[in-house]
């Protein structure tokens, strides 16, 4: 019995200290001062306990935080992360490791117009059509951005970006075989734009332009096809608006006057 007692004696405090984790008012300040512009904090929910691959105990500790940031010209933000601890040994004490952001909902902005986001939207394409379509080299035209089914956001949990849905209508180059078939296919895909805070404005930042079957087919004669500007060769400027490729037009007109052209057949009297 007195083997026993000396036992508890032993552990009982050892285990309390392992599972001692920061006071509130510790994770609270360590949480301050690493992101550096929270004005106000509290925390939620338990400790969760995690092990890391390689480890045989349980080397990390996080606890949910929510918080808002400082004013900044009227615009601040409300967010979601978790302080999180780690410890080398399970014997050892909680060392604060980081805050992981979760979530981010930013407050007091003026939200961008439909016309906003177009023009801005255009002057990236403009600036660095790139950044929307990667290769540029089959990219002949570009007719507009619009919103069919008006200007509907969802707002990302992860950085509290504004993601509108819109529609990118273009026109891509394609070769399909051997001899000459190849022309252009018609494209009105669907178009994420991101628009994020920049200092105390909302500003278009990112996209991300989605797979669609193509709406539309226009076979090209092959000599048509290669001069054919793209955006590689000419600014956007130049291969942009509601008329469609120049060459396009005259490519079809050619070959409709040659079928409407028929041989004249000499008279038999």
């Amino acid at each position: 019995m007195k083997s026993l007692l000396l036992f508890c004696l032993i552990i009982l405090p050892s285990w309390a200290y392992l599972q001692s984790f920061p006071k509130d008012a510790q994770v609270l300040e360590d949480v301050r001062k690493y992101h550096g512009n929270i004005a106000t904090a509290q925390l939620q929910g338990e400790w969760k306990l995690e092990k890391e691959v390689g480890y045989q105990f349980s080397n990390l500790a996080k606890k949910v935080v929510a918080a808002t940031t400082k004013s900044e010209n009227g615009v601040s933000k409300s967010i979601l992360g978790l302080a999180i601890y780690m410890r080398g040994g399970s014997n050892e004490q909680w060392h604060f490791s980081r805050f992981f952001i979760t979530s981010t909902e930013s407050h007091g902005q003026k939200l961008l117009t439909e016309g906003e986001i177009i023009d801005q939207t255009l002057a990236i394409l403009r600036s660095n059509p790139e950044r929307i379509f990667g290769n540029l080299s089959d990219i002949a035209w570009v007719y507009g951005v619009s919103f069919p089914k008006g200007l509907e956001y969802e707002i990302s949990k992860r950085d509290g970006d504004y993601i509108y849905k819109s529609q990118l209508d273009f026109e891509r180059k394609f070769v399909e075989s051997i001899p000459f078939d190849g022309g252009l296919y018609r494209y009105q895909a669907p178009f994420e734009i991101y628009v994020r805070a920049v200092g105390s404005q909302l500003k278009v930042g990112g996209f991300s332009l989605g797979n669609a079957e193509h709406i539309k087919k226009t076979p090209m004669k092959e000599k048509d096809f290669n001069v054919l500007p793209t955006l590689q060769t000419k600014p956007f400027d130049e291969l942009s608006g509601d008329s469609g490729p120049t060459a396009v037009t005259n490519s079809v007109d050619a070959d409709k006057d040659k079928k409407s052209k028929l041989p004249k057949v000499k008279g038999l009297w």
